[in-house]
């Protein structure tokens, strides 16, 4: 389709996943268009499909109410007469006349499933499996759920997905995607336009989407106050203040400035915000200094060297391997959330999850490679998060901060 050209790379992965009549796993930045590929897809490829909400539908008798209706009424045209034992129902699933025709299911947001119940989802396939029928499933959420493949209750399950890692949209996509609907003015105009309300929006900057009526008003705004304002010096400062003036109300929304801000927190979980944390401990601490902030003994350092660190001031932020970032977290993850699940689990550089939530940050722009071309497991980063906001993770986690972090005040 049109609108997917300028995203080709994952449109055709996902073509060729479905083609090949597989299950798939889709994860992403919020709002960056899963749930719209996967609906596109499958309907430029005419393959039949249900979309169900996890966040309405979280438990398998809820799943499999959905699952009856859309795919066994629906498109098996099975009229069930005991509809309440899976088991009876797959015998009845067995015996459809069109039980090999393809037919997928998107299951939308399923971190409600993995809180709720780990195994609904695992159900379903076995399901799927004991009526032998050709029913696959599409699953999306914004963070990589491992505990769906490496929870202890779910390890040797048949369920094992292509996964797909959507990107977010960049400036330059969304100006190809959205000028058909901004069609007046100049290009340049709209150009100006677009790049603004990216970077106010930035990094929800899908978001856009979701507010396309209200930027349609201010974008008729915006080029009555650029005539307005001329050839003036100061023009793109004015225009600038003025949209984000306008788009103050939305942009407070989006970003949780208020109370909820602490509970949003840019849509990360406790690992991504811990991994986050660990990468602003490497990137502010020189490596030397590590044994002092990450050692549960820091009461055993000699005065003279706790005087040091209350004095050290980094001048620049460090640059640190991917290792280091590994080895911080894996100290911090066993002491702050394996201490409070009782869960003692095991984190290297290949774990699907660390992966995942280092491609997240890095998409996020909280962690910044230094070159894009080193060894595959040598990458070396730096983090740009800002100070407050690692405080408001660090309160949320009920982490002292200024116990691992040099030269960092108790207030």
């Amino acid at each position: 389709m049109d609108k997917w050209n300028v995203r080709a790379s994952a449109w055709n992965q996902l073509s060729y996943e479905i083609a090949n009549h597989n299950d798939i796993y889709i994860y992403g930045l919020s709002c960056n268009g899963k749930t719209t590929l996967a609906r596109d897809c499958l309907s430029a490829n005419h393959i039949p499909y249900s979309y169900i909400s996890c966040k309405e539908a979280c438990t398998f008798p809820e799943l499999l109410e959905n699952i009856i209706d859309e795919y066994i009424k629906g498109f098996l045209m099975i009229d069930l007469t005991r509809s309440g034992n899976p088991l009876k129902i797959a015998m009845e699933m067995q015996n459809a006349s069109n039980k090999d025709s393809i037919y997928y299911v998107i299951l939308d947001k399923i971190d409600s499933i993995v809180k709720c119940s780990i195994l609904a989802i695992h159900k379903l396939v076995e399901l799927r499996d004991l009526a032998c029928c050709n029913l696959k499933l599409i699953l999306i959420s914004e963070i990589y759920e491992d505990s769906l493949f490496i929870h202890p209750d779910s390890i040797d399950r048949s369920l094992h997905p292509s996964m797909i890692f959507l990107q977010d949209y960049n400036e330059n996509q969304l100006k190809i995607i959205l000028r058909k609907e901004f069609s007046y003015g100049t290009d340049n105009d709209f150009a100006e336009f677009i790049s603004i309300i990216y970077h106010l929006l930035f990094p929800f900057s899908s978001k856009i989407f979701l507010l396309r009526h209200a930027c349609i008003k201010y974008y008729s705004s915006y080029l009555d106050k650029s005539n307005e304002y001329g050839n003036a010096q100061n023009k793109h400062d004015k225009l600038f203040t003025f949209i984000q003036r306008e788009i103050g109300d939305v942009e407070e929304f989006l970003f949780e400035k208020k109370v909820s801000y602490r509970d949003f927190q840019y849509g990360l979980t406790n690992e991504a915000k811990l991994l986050l944390i660990s990468g602003y401990i490497c990137s502010h601490n020189p490596e030397k200094y590590d044994k002092y902030v990450i050692k549960a003994v820091r009461k055993n350092v000699k005065k003279k060297n706790t005087k040091d660190i209350e004095n050290f001031t980094l001048k620049q932020p460090e640059i640190f391997p991917l290792e280091r970032l590994l080895s911080v977290y894996s100290v911090l993850y066993h002491v702050i959330l394996s201490s409070k699940t009782k869960q003692i689990i095991q984190v290297n550089a290949e774990t699907p999850s660390f992966c995942s939530l280092v491609n997240i940050l890095i998409q996020k722009h909280f962690f910044q490679r230094v070159q894009r071309n080193d060894p595959i497991g040598s990458e070396r980063f730096i983090c740009n998060a800002d100070l407050e906001f690692i405080k408001e993770l660090s309160k949320s986690m009920r982490i002292k901060l200024h116990e691992y972090v040099l030269g960092l005040s108790q207030n």
